[in-house]
């Protein structure tokens, strides 16, 4: 029962990510939630004992999709994850945290494309949570996790013009990138990724305020 679960959260999480990647964002909503409904009721059973988190690698991926619709010069992170599940390697919180990303990133796309803050606000609720399950697993898989869901909230709080939480978010960026170039290891990401975190560190500014007449 416990790895039927697990299977079917997976199988679920695959189908939003590739609804994700056509743009069915109600299809993908849907998918994802009832993937993290699934994966709430198997942590709360006696077979997660002991499940919840491991320190050792995680198998996932990412899905290519179109370039992120939004003309602003910061780099966004738009590829939903899916993850492999490995007999050998059970992490309940790393799953989770994954398709809580792909939720995050979900509502993320909708708001940009519709300009609706309260959709923006959600995916940085959902990016945070995403934080919160994997900030203390120090794998590459979960650093690049980590490290993708700031980034994005760090955007989505420059969008929404909360400039205090998006200076906060370029602090964490800047550390989460150093410490990922410096395990020389990234799952999750290309070369090209980690220099347009770098770009986003080096480039990415709040608006000035305009001079008074």
């Amino acid at each position: 029962m416990f790895n039927h679960s697990l299977q079917e959260a997976s199988r679920l999480n695959c189908l939003g990510a590739t609804m994700l990647t056509n743009h069915d964002f109600h299809g993908a909503l849907s998918a994802f939630r009832s993937a993290i409904q699934i994966m709430e009721a198997t942590s709360r059973t006696e077979e997660a004992y002991g499940k919840l988190r491991s320190n050792q690698e995680k198998v996932c991926a990412a899905l290519e999709m179109a370039d992120f619709a939004d003309t602003e010069a910061f780099f966004v992170f738009n590829k939903p994850l899916v993850f492999e599940m490995a007999p050998q390697v059970v992490d309940l919180s790393f799953f989770n945290a994954i398709i809580i990303y792909n939720l995050a990133l979900t509502f993320h796309h909708v708001a940009v494309r519709r300009g609706d803050l309260n959709k923006l606000r959600k995916a940085v609720h959902f990016y945070q949570l995403c934080c919160n399950l994997i900030h203390e697993d120090s794998t590459a898989s979960a650093a690049s996790l980590l490290l993708a869901a700031r980034n994005n909230a760090t955007h989505a709080y420059l969008k929404l013009g909360d400039y205090e939480k998006f200076r906060e978010g370029m602090i964490h960026l800047q550390q989460d990138t150093a410490n990922l170039s410096a395990q020389g290891s990234a799952s999750l990401f290309e070369e090209q990724h980690l220099q347009e975190f770098f770009l986003n560190i080096t480039l990415a500014k709040e608006p000035t305020a305009a001079p008074s007449a």
